[in-house]
């Protein structure tokens, strides 16, 4: 009995076929399967599906949904052109629009609509005005501003100091009516349309001052003539003339959008010159003077705000630029001040040259 048992356990330990005596084939295939069986337990092989799934998963969305970040290097070996021209391609170009298909989308027919009153632009401007008047009474900030002006670098040498004697800024207010959109005249592409208003101030707007006209020859200073000027606008009527320069369209190299404005040519400027010649024996009001500085005035005004002459004021740009955030480089910041001394310096001209 005890050789039997020992029989039968070296039997089911060993892989050698068995003799046809002992046992079937069925027998030695399930003795066999029994002996190669895995000793992995259900929760090793579960954490390992599990683990074999979040790879795959992984490995999907890296090489399938996400792309590879590009190189710094090769960010860094583009130029400031190709990077532009690859941030416009994600722009869409809507097609161009024309001013007929402008005035079109904005329900706006030039033949047939009505010239508007601009009543509720009065009264912006008024509180405007009366606003600038205020602030230029406060502190003499007017009088310190024109004594800088009258007095600066570009002063003729044969006039002496000048002092301002009387400021009368007005009591009225500048008033537009009948404003219409109308066509440029003349063969002028830039200006397209224009929107026109009729403008009236009938006022006093005084500027006296008092100089002296200086002889310096044979010596400096060898005369002195007292003179007393004052000078005031009682009216002034016109017609007055808007229109949009876009930045493609620009004159300027500043390639900035632009408002230009002016005058018609039939304007009307009515003037009040006053004028007080001498020492001690004095002429006062000397018709040849009046028309002397009446023709400065005048010549002034025509040779910068009457057409073709005008004005323009740049505007501002919408999106932000490293100039607006504060990262203009040096060489801007140069020019900028640059043109700002030129502009004083031409306003102090033309103050010179009345």
């Amino acid at each position: 009995m005890s050789d039997s048992q020992v029989t039968l356990t070296k039997t089911i330990v060993s892989t050698q076929p068995p003799s046809s005596g002992d046992l079937s084939v069925l027998e030695y295939i399930a003795r066999i399967t029994v002996a190669q069986t895995p000793r992995w337990t259900f929760t090793q092989g579960l954490l390992a599906g599990q683990l074999t799934v979040i790879l795959m998963v992984c490995l999907f969305l890296k090489f399938f949904i996400f792309g590879n970040p590009t190189p710094d290097h090769l960010t860094r070996s583009l130029s400031p052109t190709q990077l532009r021209k690859k941030k416009s391609s994600i722009l869409r170009n809507p097609p161009a629009l024309n001013i007929s298909s402008l005035l079109h989308k904005v329900d706006y027919n030039i033949s047939t609509h009505s010239a508007e009153s601009l009543d509720w632009l009065n009264v912006l401007i008024a509180q405007a005005v009366s606003q600038f008047r205020e602030d230029a009474r406060s502190k003499d900030a007017i009088l310190a501003t024109l004594d800088e002006i009258l007095n600066g670098p570009m002063k003729s040498g044969y006039v002496g100091q000048m002092r301002v004697t009387e400021v009368n800024l007005g009591e009225e207010f500048p008033t537009m009516r009948n404003c219409r959109i109308c066509g440029c005249e003349g063969d002028s592409e830039r200006l397209k349309q224009r929107a026109q208003m009729d403008i009236e101030l009938s006022d006093q707007i005084t500027l006296g001052i008092e100089t002296k006209l200086l002889l310096n020859y044979p010596r400096l200073e060898f005369a002195v003539l007292p003179v007393a000027l004052e000078i005031s606008i009682l009216k002034f009527r016109g017609t007055l003339s808007i229109s949009f320069i876009s930045s493609t369209e620009t004159i300027s190299s500043s390639n900035e959008s632009t408002f230009i404005f002016n005058f018609a040519k039939d304007f009307q400027l009515e003037l009040s010159v006053r004028s007080l010649v001498g020492a001690r024996s004095r002429f006062q009001d000397i018709p040849k003077l009046t028309q002397l500085v009446e023709n400065q005035l005048r010549s002034w005004f025509l040779l910068r705000c009457v057409e073709p002459y005008f004005q323009q004021i740049i505007l501002p740009s919408f999106w932000p630029t490293k100039a607006k955030e504060g990262h203009a480089t040096q060489r801007h910041d140069l020019d900028e001040i640059k043109v700002e001394s030129s502009d004083e310096d031409r306003q102090e001209s033309d103050f010179a040259e009345i």
